[in-house]
């Protein structure tokens, strides 16, 4: 990707967001006006990835960040459109839930999938506990929310609150 300032990467380890996930994170780093990522596996074919860098990316001279940046590119011939949107809300007290990430699995995953697998597609809930989830194929997904605060992005049981959404 090229800017038209000189740029620098900051805890991309904690801002990029891939979907859909890939097992190794990729390499990312600044190289003057550049971010150049490398991915270290094979992509999907006639898949739609998004690259979401949070705030990681910032100019080099003052610091400005380049707030909620993403970058979106397809392995096929189109960029898949399609989204999935909704609100979580806490059951017992009816408040929105802040800070939930939010999980889509394949529409063939057993139920226990949250246990045992990370999701595909995740995006977090706003402080108004709304969420959307972009750049998806046409397909079926089962989503779930929860409460990720070791950020392993699975759902680890204990204190931790599993929220299903109806689509």
């Amino acid at each position: 990707m090229k800017f038209d300032e000189f740029v620098q990467v900051k805890d991309i380890a904690n801002q990029l967001v891939v979907t859909p996930q890939t097992k190794e994170m990729p390499l990312v780093e600044a190289i003057g006006k550049r971010v150049m990522v490398k991915f270290n596996e094979d992509l999907l074919p006639n898949t739609t990835y998004r690259l979401f860098f949070g705030n990681s990316i910032s100019d080099m001279h003052e610091a400005n960040l380049f707030s909620n940046f993403e970058f979106v590119f397809s392995t096929g011939s189109f960029i898949d459109s399609l989204y999935i949107k909704g609100k979580i809300i806490n059951a017992f007290n009816l408040k929105p839930e802040n800070e939930v990430t939010v999980g889509l699995y394949k529409d063939t995953e057993p139920d226990s999938v949250v246990f045992k697998k990370k999701p595909l597609y995740i995006t977090r809930t706003s402080s108004y506990g709304s969420y959307k989830v972009s750049y998806l194929p046409k397909s079926l997904f089962k989503t779930f929310a929860f409460s990720d605060k070791n950020k392993n992005l699975m759902f680890d049981g204990g204190k931790k609150q599993l929220h299903i959404t109806i689509q």
